[in-house]
């Protein structure tokens, strides 16, 4: 089986939907097309939806593994909301959204035949990544108002303490 095969057999290349003929167009085309068995292909507009949903991804680890280099041996803690709902959305992009992939590409591949598809896939994606926000904002919350008994602190401190990489 042939990569375009394989490509083709999971929907992320489809034969080419013509909108319209013209003959003049087709004297210029590279003449792919005119061979028998073999159609013109392109990438599956769900697929470039997946395509741009893993770079987003792939940003978000870029900027996490940036932030944890630079904390330069920050006391561990909360912080003010503003830092927490930013580290928490970078978090949230680059771990949530790979494992929200399967979903948003097969809502997408689903609904792509339908007016503003490419919105209703955006607030799919938005409604995710807040209801997440929302459940970090609640544990920081809950945090705040009970706050981690010092004995904990002090245990987990000592524990750490024996992992050298932990402590650099």
């Amino acid at each position: 089986m042939s990569l375009s095969q394989a490509l083709s057999a999971v929907g992320l290349i489809r034969p080419t939907r013509r909108r319209g003929f013209c003959p003049a167009c087709r004297g210029w085309d590279s003449g792919t097309a005119d061979q028998p068995g073999r159609a013109e292909r392109e990438i599956s507009p769900p697929a470039l939806t997946a395509l741009a949903f893993l770079a987003l991804a792939a940003v978000a680890w870029v900027l996490m593994i940036w932030q944890s280099r630079s904390t330069g041996g920050m006391a561990m803690g909360l912080g003010s909301l503003e830092s927490f709902a930013a580290s928490w959305a970078v978090m949230m992009a680059a771990m949530m959204l790979p494992s929200a992939l399967p979903l948003v590409y097969e809502f997408a591949r689903r609904s792509e035949g339908r007016r503003r598809w490419r919105t209703a896939t955006g607030v799919l994606t938005a409604t995710y990544l807040s209801i997440w926000l929302g459940f970090g904002f609640a544990c920081y919350f809950v945090l705040g108002a009970f706050p981690v008994p010092r004995a904990i602190k002090v245990r987990s401190a000592e524990w750490l303490s024996r992992w050298p990489a932990c402590t650099d």
